[in-house]
């Protein structure tokens, strides 16, 4: 099988046509699967490497723009290096986003061969009878590339109802979301269509993603109000409820613990509770970074003293 593999690359890519990275991506991943690989299991590893790393770049820039800053608010610096510090904040703010965005993009790249899902798949009336609401239809994935065929999605929970988010809300929510997906090691998709993918499932060992993952899942769900807990699974994690085939829509949600029989009320009940559950998350994040800024000063000033 593997001594197959150059002559079939290399017949691929001789023949390639397509533009773009994503596509020559799709081409040899192709290759990979038709000779028996297990190319979900692989992507899905390696992609959660490069999050990690992404992320772990990002928290550095973030920890020396703190320090930075603590340095200029104790106003023991002189005009000039104030200045300086400011400048470098500055810098250090862009790289830091630039790293979280570079994280997000690798954790919602497809996991399974790009190739093998361009194939076009509007869903049945009955899938969008079952979710009550309209999918939407991709032309691009998620690294801009153009698509040989239209996707159909299901967006997520939150953008779905347009709950009223703040930016620290939104982002809370979507961490948490992403932290919990991390923490299961399987990728959270929707297949309108009821068809197999692949899955790294439990074929994988424990890495140290999902042990991080954990670790922050447990800090903010332990610390969470049992009050809110379903709303965050069922909207924000989307896992269906005890009891449930399927996740809740927001009117059947609002209708069975707010009591309403009218649709727009029932949804305004569910908007308002999403709303007060991302508030909630947004806080314990808050608190949680800035316990591991302490530790990790903490940490600086043990060695330092060493």
């Amino acid at each position: 099988m593997i001594d197959d593999l150059p002559t079939a690359l290399i017949a691929k890519l001789e023949r390639f046509t397509g533009e773009g990275v994503g596509a020559m991506r799709a081409t040899v991943y192709d290759v990979l699967q038709d000779l028996g690989l297990d190319v979900a299991g692989l992507v899905a590893a390696e992609r959660s490497v490069i999050h990690e790393d992404a992320k772990a770049t990002a928290a550095q820039r973030e920890a020396q723009r703190r320090l930075l800053e603590e340095r200029v608010a104790s106003g023991r610096l002189t005009a000039s290096q104030a200045r300086k510090a400011q400048a470098q904040i500055a810098h250090l703010d862009v790289a830091e986003k630039a790293a979280r965005r570079e994280a997000s993009r690798i954790l919602n790249r497809a996991t399974v061969a790009p190739s093998r899902q361009l194939v076009p798949s509007a869903p049945t009336p009955e899938r969008v009878r079952r979710w009550g609401e309209d999918v939407v239809r991709v032309d691009r994935d998620k690294d801009g590339a153009p698509l040989s065929g239209p996707r159909f999605e299901l967006r997520w929970a939150i953008d779905r109802m347009s709950v009223s988010l703040s930016a620290e809300e939104y982002t809370a929510a979507t961490r948490l979301r992403e932290t919990y997906a991390r923490r299961l090691a399987t990728p959270k998709t929707v297949d309108l269509n009821g068809s197999g993918g692949g899955s790294p499932g439990s074929r994988l060992p424990v890495s140290e993603a999902q042990i991080a993952a954990g670790r922050e899942w447990n800090a903010i769900w332990h610390r969470m109000p049992p009050a809110i807990r379903l709303i965050v699974l069922n909207f924000v994690c989307e896992e269906a409820p005890k009891g449930h085939d399927a996740p809740m829509t927001a009117v059947e949600f609002g209708r069975l613990y707010g009591g309403l029989r009218d649709v727009e009320g029932a949804r305004g009940v569910t908007r308002g509770s999403v709303k007060t559950a991302c508030a909630v998350i947004a806080g314990l994040f808050h608190d949680y970074d800035a316990w591991r800024s302490e530790q990790a000063r903490a940490q600086r000033r043990q060695i330092k003293g060493a």
